[in-house]
């Protein structure tokens, strides 16, 4: 019996990422809207890792059929790849740039959450939705 494979839509995957980014971008216009933290870091941190999500889900193509354990494998490590490149590229905007740590922690923060909670849902619902269910009448 061969493992299932699976593959997702490119398109659903990138539309979720840039509705991440743009509630993002609008949390931190009601933020600057209030007072109180630079929103221009925070937009920026926001742009800059929906930038990278949006380069490592060009380097996974995730509509590439792929045995199912090994497409989750890969979308974790992505996701790791994602965070610490993000992190390293927060900690040049921070040094070089001298952009207040505190705004583009949190919006680094915020937009993490909100795309693993995406993503995951996304890639929960077809993942599911591909694999075969067992039948359990059906001989082992």
């Amino acid at each position: 019996m061969s493992s299932p494979t699976a593959s997702l839509a490119t398109a659903r995957i990138v539309t979720a990422q840039v509705l991440v980014a743009a509630v993002s971008c609008g949390i931190w216009a009601v933020i600057a809207l209030l007072g109180g933290w630079n929103a221009t870091a925070g937009v920026v941190e926001t742009v800059v890792v929906g930038a990278i999500s949006l380069a490592m889900v060009a380097v996974i193509r995730p509509a590439n059929p792929r045995p199912v354990a090994t497409f989750a494998t890969v979308w974790m490590v992505a996701s790791l790849t994602r965070f610490a490149a993000a992190l390293g590229v927060t900690f040049l905007l921070h040094s070089a740039a001298q952009l207040d740590a505190r705004p583009l922690l949190f919006s680094f923060l915020l937009v993490a959450v909100l795309l693993l909670l995406v993503e995951t849902r996304v890639v929960a619902r077809t993942l599911s939705a591909n694999t075969p269910r067992s039948d359990p009448n059906e001989p082992a």
